[in-house]
């Protein structure tokens, strides 16, 4: 599927970490590069890494995608029913890894080898490559696919992906483990093999990184944004937010996005209204109130944008497109999910969705007074106990009090000022 494209001049180095089902975020990031038409030239996976190589290579996204979403624990390992209960299910995995090594995995074999097409993949041209570890020898092992016997390499791939607890794999009477033993990111292994223009993804997996030999090369690296959960899990909801956040930081890293925590692409007309808003009169008057303005600041027309951009967290004010950071800010402090839009105006229409939601809730005297005793407890006492961002934006833009604290509590919430001049605004967008 890789081969078709011939739109990038040079090929890459595909290089897939290790990380138990954490792997599902890998598919995403194979969507990306395909709709980017990135040719790949060699693909070296450790573990869950080596497994996805080994799909890449045999060219099917659909259908192997398809087969991550619909796996399940018994599609890897032999249960006990769980009818049983949970502490006699329990006393038998115990049972299979103390008496037999580990839990067996030949289901695990089984259910991959129907995506992994060894004979379409020798005839792809991809060079192929794994990571695994020798137990009997003590001594890491990198192989590649002309080592690698015809019609074995489900043998050394399932070698590559022995993490504990699991029953070691077996070749020519030799244990194999993990590779994530010896490097859970094989990059090196990339860099030894001669490549230099090298795409690396690391989605958090445990084990020894030994990513330290960069010096010459193009590096493209891809990490999650977010936490892609436990490493054994089969929840299919943390699986499909997985795929996205992949495809996501994946297009982030090839420039696709101008943004910082989120995914979006600010253009130059969203820029441009913001802009004119920021600095007319009118509007200034309505959100200057929350700068901690002095006599001396200048607040002609041409400053008003400085004056913004001063408002902003050091990480923020530092980004070339200052008006993303306010759209940013204020998206955070209204908790909105960074995975579930890649479009500024969706973005930007989510919060305005969530503003309506804030000022049509139905608050009564109570509701209120007991907010803003929080704020007035808060303020005089540091406390740890944190609000929610909609009862910061109720309270600050419902009472007017409520600004003699807004110094002190943006000292907590960086993003709180920004977000406030953004809301002032977002209406008019």
């Amino acid at each position: 599927m890789f081969n078709k494209f011939r739109f990038w001049k040079k090929p890459y180095c595909l290089v897939l970490g290790g990380g138990g089902n954490k792997g599902v975020y890998q598919m995403g990031v194979w969507k990306a590069l395909m709709e980017d038409h990135i040719r790949i030239e060699a693909i070296i996976g450790t573990s869950v890494g080596s497994v996805n190589a080994a799909f890449m290579a045999s060219s099917d996204y659909k259908r192997v995608l398809d087969g991550w979403m619909n796996m399940d624990a018994t599609d890897v390992f032999i249960l006990p029913d769980s009818k049983l209960g949970r502490f006699t299910v329990l006393k038998e995995i115990t049972k299979q890894i103390l008496t037999k090594g580990g839990m067996d995995m030949s289901r695990f074999r089984q259910y991959i080898s129907q995506f992994i097409n060894e004979a379409r993949i020798r005839k792809s041209g991809i060079d192929l490559g794994i990571v695994t570890f020798n137990i009997n020898d003590l001594k890491p092992i990198e192989y590649f696919l002309e080592n690698i016997p015809n019609g074995e390499l489900i043998s050394y791939v399932m070698a590559s992906s022995g993490l504990p607890g699991l029953q070691p794999n077996i070749i020519n009477d030799k244990l194999f483990a993990d590779g994530g033993f010896y490097d859970v990111i094989p990059y090196n292994t990339a860099r030894k093999r001669g490549y230099n223009r090298i795409i690396v993804v690391d989605i958090s997996g445990i084990g020894h990184d030994k990513k330290d030999n960069n010096f010459g090369a193009e590096t493209v690296f891809i990490k999650n944004s977010q936490d892609t959960g436990e490493i054994i899990s089969f929840d299919h909801q943390v699986y499909e937010r997985n795929v996205r956040m992949g495809y996501l930081d994946t297009r982030k890293a090839f420039g696709h996005y101008n943004s910082d925590k989120y995914f979006f692409r600010i253009n130059r007309r969203t820029i441009r209204s913001i802009d004119k808003l920021l600095t007319d009169d009118a509007i200034f008057n309505q959100y200057s109130k929350y700068m901690s303005l002095t006599d001396t600041d200048d607040t002609g027309h041409h400053n008003r944008l400085n004056l913004v951009r001063r408002t902003l967290p050091p990480d923020k004010a530092i980004h070339r497109i200052p008006e993303a950071m306010l759209i940013e800010c204020a998206a955070e402090v209204l908790n909105i999910d960074t995975l579930l839009h890649d479009n500024t105006n969706m973005l930007i229409n989510e919060i305005k969705n969530r503003m309506n939601e804030i000022k049509s809730a139905e608050h009564s005297d109570k509701d209120t007074k007991n907010i803003f005793d929080k704020i007035q407890r808060f303020s005089k006492i540091i406390n740890t106990a944190l609000f929610a961002g909609n009862e910061l934006i109720d309270i600050m833009l419902t009472e007017p009090e409520a600004l003699k604290h807004l110094k002190f509590l943006s000292g907590f919430y960086p993003n709180l000022v920004p977000a406030l001049i953004f809301l002032t605004i977002v209406e008019k967008l």
